[in-house]
């Protein structure tokens, strides 16, 4: 379950930090390994556009309370709050925000 998260919230990381794209070699073999696309993935400018989209936090609770994406739902990182996920309904568009950076 950890690597499922670790791995859907790294593919929202990468392709949220795609306008400040790292130039490496070694960086894009990594990725080419890691990430199989099998989920929809959007730019932060897609987000803007989107319906009420909800926010998941992945990260640790310290880096959450460093900053957090305005109204973000925390479910943490080592053991998920399923307790954030109440109320959503099932049709809602929800977007991850992971331990690796910023979306």
């Amino acid at each position: 379950m950890r690597i499922g998260w670790c791995l859907l919230s790294m593919v929202f990381t990468i392709i949220s930090c795609s306008q400040h794209r790292v130039q490496s070699d070694a960086y894009d073999a990594m990725l080419s390994i890691l990430l199989s696309h099998s989920v929809n993935e959007v730019t932060v400018n897609e987000t803007e556009s989107l319906n009420s989209p909800i926010f998941l936090d992945a990260r640790t609770l310290n880096e959450f309370n460093v900053s957090h994406i305005e109204n973000a739902r925390f479910v943490g990182f080592d053991s998920m709050q399923l307790s954030a996920l109440e109320g959503i309904e099932k049709s809602a568009m929800i977007i991850n925000d992971s331990l690796w950076g910023i979306i």
